[in-house]
């Protein structure tokens, strides 16, 4: 019976490993076909397929050495999948901004309404929802293509990480999952800022908003969620002769925090008070966001302090524990007395 659950369970974690990277490769094929209808005849777009291929190298790597379960705290499928995604997105950022001004330019040019403009796209595409019972019609462009290719992204980043076989504790799951969640609500906003005029026509902005979305997707790669209950040592980061608690370099979750602060709230915190200040680009979701990132960061550096605070306490009760230990031992072979004083030799 133990033998029978011990293959179903083999074969669940098999079979939940292919169908994320199933799911992976699929997404990332359609946003490499997407760059390249906004790029068309260049072919040098078709070796973003090296890191789908990769993915399929990753596989078997998984499936034969490590049984189909994960890498630990980093996932190379979720780092391959983002190397093949995110290039794609870029030229189809890139190439819908071209369309956006261009479709500007005419509609000044030569005073074009609405509808005009609309048939500018020559990739849209018209689908009526009348076959299945709804009085629905979806008109779906280039601008359709972007935004749900993106939002699919950040899903299948969370069902993803869901379905991948992890050594992590439920609760520890639950919590990485429900954190993922509120970072892809912010990823996602921070490329409304493309709506803009004034970050539609400069180039340097679209290059940096897209550069800092960029390095936000790199936190799906990293798990510093499996916090041990005791702190690890480092012999790597800490100097020979010192503490690693009273260094603080060895907590996961302080880690996390920093990378949190780094590659989110701290540089999305600064692009939005760029807009605000600068740009001179003002919307009520820009602000709001700006202000969730600076209470966030504010939030973290509290945390921070409090980690802090309770390595030093850690530290000073182990401190005072090796000391009681070390007088009882010395009482107990007679070397000292209750006291703490040497005893005179009989």
């Amino acid at each position: 019976m133990a033998k029978k659950s011990t293959c179903i369970s083999q074969f669940c974690t098999v079979l939940k490993c292919l169908v994320t990277r199933i799911l992976f490769v699929a997404h990332g094929l359609v946003c490499i076909w997407r760059a390249t209808v906004g790029f068309p005849g260049n072919n040098m777009l078709w070796f973003l397929m090296v890191p789908v291929v990769l993915l399929f190298v990753e596989t078997m790597v998984t499936l034969v050495y490590n049984k189909g379960k994960e890498w630990g705290w980093f996932c190379p499928s979720v780092f391959l999948y983002l190397f093949c995604t995110v290039p794609s997105i870029w030229f189809m950022e890139f190439s819908e901004q071209d369309r956006r001004l261009a479709s500007i330019a005419s509609a000044r040019q030569a005073c074009l309404n609405a509808t005009a403009n609309s048939t500018l796209d020559d990739d849209e595409v018209v689908v009526s929802l009348q076959s299945i019972g709804l009085d629905l019609t979806l008109t779906i462009d280039s601008g359709t293509w972007v935004l749900g290719l993106e939002q699919a992204l950040v899903f299948l980043l969370i069902l993803g990480r869901w379905l991948l076989p992890t050594n992590l504790k439920d609760d520890q799951l639950s919590q990485l999952l429900l954190s993922y969640i509120g970072m892809a609500a912010d990823i996602l906003e921070l490329l409304e800022v493309f709506e803009e005029p004034k970050v539609l026509r400069n180039q340097v902005l679209t290059f940096v908003v897209l550069m800092i979305f960029s390095l936000s997707l790199l936190q799906f790669t990293v798990v510093f969620t499996a916090i041990p209950d005791r702190m690890p040592t480092c012999s790597v980061t800490c100097p020979p002769g010192k503490d690693c608690r009273g260094l603080h370099c060895c907590n996961p979750e302080i880690f996390n925090i920093y990378t949190t602060i780094i590659l989110q709230d701290g540089a999305f915190f600064a692009i939005r008070v760029y807009l605000f200040f600068v740009e001179r680009v003002f919307s009520q979701g820009l602000l709001f966001f700006a202000g969730k990132n600076m209470l966030v960061i504010l939030l973290d550096i509290y945390r921070i302090k409090a980690l802090f605070s309770r390595d030093d306490e850690d530290e000073e009760k182990e401190e005072n524990e090796l000391q009681d230990r070390a007088t009882t031992e010395a009482v107990t072979v007679g070397g000292v007395d209750n006291q703490g004083y040497n005893k005179d030799p009989a």
